[in-house]
């Protein structure tokens, strides 16, 4: 029996594996909880309905739970995928992507890797954050974040994934259709505008509104944010900001060591850059939700 996400009870069989995922046995499917005794290889995939708990390393291979996943080495490969339904706890990631629909823990270190959690992610309070993408649609919870020369991380509390993946779509698509504008309209000169640009306008001016009103906490209308201005910085959440899923007001980034400038830090619709190094600090919405603000911890 396994508790998944608090709220569902998962009744299944135990299988156990007492050696590596490997040629010897072969990819693993299962409809019960499973247990590898040793690691996961390279190419080789695990597909269980239950719970699933590596006692070794998961090496350039995916994962796929309907459970919690414990993993009791780390994983490593851009390759290596971990997808649960319930919760991930594992001691480190290199490289590798996460999708959890409860809550992640990184016990050691997390490098260059993509990480979605539901719900919160709990980095040890002596753990590294080197690159990479953090989101949490709760709150995030982290050590030291980046380090000289190192590509700049971006940590995300109260905010869906999905959501903040179509953010960038958009912003790639809107970047194409300006560029395509652009060169149509040095192609037709300055004069008056021919049918096909004012269509190809009228798109652009869409995927932007789409842009500044997409809304990107967990829980509320797609493109729900109102308001007057030309950046989302100045739009306002629809009132009000308490949804089943997340009350933003209580959504925290905890820096537990020192977290590096240049770190992306996003809390719900809000983001900054950071200009400069700061060491124990809680980001958290201002009262009027409007900016981020840093204290000290």
């Amino acid at each position: 029996m396994s508790v998944v996400n608090y709220d569902t009870i998962k009744i299944a069989a135990k299988a156990t594996i007492s050696s590596d995922v490997d040629y010897s046995t072969g990819n693993v499917e299962s409809e019960n909880n499973v247990i590898v005794k040793g690691s996961v290889r390279p190419g080789f995939i695990i597909d269980v309905a239950g719970d699933l708990e590596i006692g070794g390393a998961v090496s350039s291979a995916q994962i796929e739970s309907g459970g919690n996943v414990v993993i009791k080495g780390g994983i490593t490969g851009q390759s290596s995928s971990i997808g649960a339904g319930g919760d991930v706890d594992l001691k480190f990631i290199e490289r590798g992507t996460i999708k959890a629909g409860g809550l992640v823990v990184i016990r050691k270190q997390c490098y260059y890797s993509h990480i979605e959690a539901n719900a919160d992610i709990r980095c040890h309070p002596d753990s590294t954050v080197l690159g990479g993408i953090l989101l949490a649609g709760s709150s995030l919870t982290v050590g030291n974040v980046g380090a000289e020369s190192c590509e700049p991380a971006i940590l995300g509390a109260g905010i869906d994934a999905g959501r903040y993946l179509l953010l960038r779509q958009l912003q790639k698509e809107l970047l194409a259709q300006q560029e395509e504008i652009i060169q149509a309209i040095q192609l037709h000169g300055k004069g008056s505008r021919p049918k096909k640009i004012l269509r190809m306008e009228e798109a652009a001016a869409e995927t932007k509104n789409k842009l500044l009103t997409l809304n990107l906490i967990p829980g509320t209308e797609l493109y729900s944010r109102v308001g007057q201005g030309s950046k989302r910085e100045e739009l306002e959440e629809e009132d009000p900001m308490y949804v089943p899923e997340t009350n933003i007001e209580t959504v925290r980034i905890e820096i537990k060591g020192k977290v590096f400038g240049g770190t992306t830090v996003m809390l719900g619709n809000r983001k900054i850059i950071m200009k400069q190094d700061l060491s124990r600090r809680k980001f958290r919405l201002s009262k009027n939700l409007k900016s981020i603000m840093a204290v000290p911890l």
